[in-house]
């Protein structure tokens, strides 16, 4: 019976600190012990530390991510634009269209030095009639040999005079003609190559993609990766100034071959207008 009672005794004992134990684990666990004031100002340090670091990275970095999308984004789009718009401002008339572009120029310039020179035949007979006069009373008529022959003098130096413009103007027009033949070989040959440089450029900024790629995983220092972005840049502004020149070379083009004048005229001296600034200057 005392053994029995102990033991009862022993698994009641056992059975109150088994619930006393539980007791204190659910009291910790719905009350936990008060944390000390400094452990609590020393936690709200270390975050605010590690907030400005990642901020003063982002802001000090050589090249954040947004810029390099930014970059990115505007290349993509200046290359498909800018290419496209390039392509069309590049773009030249017809070889064939220029070279009766400048010979309808010279035939307009021939013509208008034509119309100084030209004989249409009337008055002509009255070069060769003899003077009819009066002396004393009485008709004279008289015929110089002189007067025939510097009548042909005229006419021969006027027929000179127009074959002579008509050649030195041909000469000048066929000298344009090969000039322009020369020149628009070589923009032909220039913008070839521009082809060419566009599609370096291309491979140059999946080079630099690459760079950017392994910039952002930190498998490449900022060093290497601006020298990179510093090669690219100047590819872009390379090829920029090579457009450029490539337009001046088309400007020259038109402007030798007089393509696309426009078609305005003088003021007509024949016409009731052309007193207009007369009136006017007589009004004021």
């Amino acid at each position: 019976m005392r053994h029995t009672s102990e033991s009862t005794i022993i698994h009641k004992k056992y059975y109150v600190a088994n619930w006393g134990s539980k007791r204190i684990g659910i009291t910790a666990i719905l009350f936990p012990p008060r944390t000390p004031p400094s452990l609590i100002w020393y936690f709200f340090l270390l975050v605010f530390l590690l907030n400005s670091q990642h901020l003063i990275a982002q802001n000090t970095s050589p090249d954040s991510s947004n810029f390099v999308k930014n970059f990115q984004d505007d290349f993509r789009a200046d290359s498909m634009g800018n290419s496209q718009s390039n392509n069309e401002a590049l773009e030249i008339a017809p070889l064939l269209d220029l070279e009766m572009s400048i010979r309808h120029y010279y035939n307009k310039e021939f013509y208008a030095q034509y119309a100084e020179w030209a004989d249409d035949g009337k008055g002509r007979v009255w070069t060769y009639l003899p003077d009819v006069g009066f002396a004393f009373g009485l008709p004279t008529v008289t015929l110089s040999t002189r007067q025939i022959k510097q009548a042909k003098k005229m006419e021969k130096q006027r027929d000179q005079k127009l074959q002579s413009t008509l050649d030195m103007l041909t000469l000048k027009m066929n000298t344009d003609i090969q000039k322009l033949r020369v020149l628009y070989q070589k923009y032909e040959h220039n913008r070839q190559l521009l082809q060419e440089k566009m599609e370096l450029l291309n491979i140059d900024f999946k080079i630099f993609d690459i760079y950017k790629e392994g910039y952002e995983k930190n498998e490449i220092e900022p060093l290497t990766y601006l020298q990179q972005k510093k090669t690219y840049i100047q590819s872009q502004n390379s090829i920029a100034e090579y457009t450029r020149n490539l337009k001046e070379e088309l400007t020259d083009i038109y402007i030798l071959s007089k393509y696309a004048l426009p078609s305005m005229h003088l003021l007509d001296i024949t016409s009731d207008d052309s007193h207009t600034d007369r009136k006017l200057d007589k009004k004021k």
